[in-house]
């Protein structure tokens, strides 16, 4: 198996699959954005109460942004994200709803 299957995860969707990478782009990211990565983590595992949505949903956006950057490298293509929603039916189960626009890239 080469480098990339093993950075790259999945999220299914019915019959669509969406490629999720926690890279160091993506801590970089967390870090700017929330202080430091710990940071980030803790609004996510807070004691007996929810989790912080924005700060979920920011984790997987970057997460699910790297992971299509990294596929579209791969097939020398570029992204354009037109919107995201992520929402949680449980526990359990995750929907991921993204709407994607590939262009071919020369070189």
């Amino acid at each position: 198996m080469n480098e990339i299957n093993e950075i790259l995860h999945y999220l299914e969707d019915g019959e669509k699959k969406y490629p999720v990478a926690f890279t160091l782009n993506v801590m970089a990211t967390l870090q700017k954005e929330y202080g430091s990565y710990d940071a980030w983590r803790l609004k996510l595992i807070k004691d007996n109460d929810e989790p912080d949505a924005d700060a979920l949903t920011f984790g997987f956006m970057e997460m699910i942004n790297e992971g299509i950057d990294i596929e579209n490298e791969n097939k020398n293509m570029q992204s354009v994200l037109n919107g995201i929603m992520i929402s949680f039916g449980g526990m359990a189960s995750e929907r991921v709803i993204l709407h994607e626009k590939s262009i071919g890239v020369s070189g």
